[in-house]
C-alpha cells in the first residue's frame, strides 16, 4: 500500500500527507523523542522521514501489487543544511532516468535504478536537509 509507513518510520513519527508516482510528502510533528542532545531534530529522524518518502515514491511508481518487484535502497547521501525545529515536511520526487520506463523494464524482466531527490523543510519553508536516494528495483521471478 502506497501510504503504509514501515515500523521504524512510525516510531520516528512519519505520517503520509500525499502520495503519488510523481511526488510523496510526509510530515514529522515536533516531538522531544525525536530531538538530539541539543534540542534539534536528530539526524536519524531526518533520514527516517527521507527514507520513507523516497520508498513510498518508488512503491507508487511500481503500483504494487500490480507488479511483483524487489525494492532495496542501494545508497543515499544526506546534506544537513539547517537545524530542524518543530514540525517538518519531507518531499520526495523522481530524479534522473528510469522512472518513465520502470513498468516496461520490470515487465521485460529487467532491473532499474531509480534516483529520488528528497528535501526536508521546516514550517517557514527553510530547507533543513537534502537527500539523494538510489533504489534498485528488480522483478520478482
Amino acid at each position: 500500500m502506497v501510504d503504509s509507513i514501515e515500523p521504524f518510520g512510525e516510531r520516528a513519527g512519519v505520517r503520509v500527507v500525499d502520495a503519488s508516482p510523481r511526488r510523496v510528502v510526509v510530515r514529522q510533528a515536533a516531538a522531544s523523542a525525536l530531538e538530539n542532545h541539543v534540542g534539534v531534530r536528530h539526524a536519524s529522524a531526518l533520514h527516517a522521514a527521507a527514507y520513507e518518502a523516497a520508498r513510498l515514491l518508488v512503491a507508487a511508481a511500481i503500483d504494487r501489487p500490480a507488479l511483483a518487484a524487489s525494492v532495496r535502497l542501494r545508497e543515499s547521501d544526506i546534506a544537513y543544511v539547517a537545524v530542524g525545529l518543530g514540525a517538518l515536511t519531507t518531499t520526495a520526487e523522481p530524479s534522473g532516468a528510469g522512472w518513465d520506463s520502470l513498468r516496461v523494464e520490470l515487465a521485460a524482466g529487467a532491473g532499474v535504478a531509480l534516483d529520488c531527490a528528497v528535501t526536508t523543510s521546516d514550517a517557514q519553508g527553510k530547507t533543513v536537509a537534502q537527500v539523494r536516494a538510489r533504489w534498485i528495483v528488480e522483478p520478482v521471478i
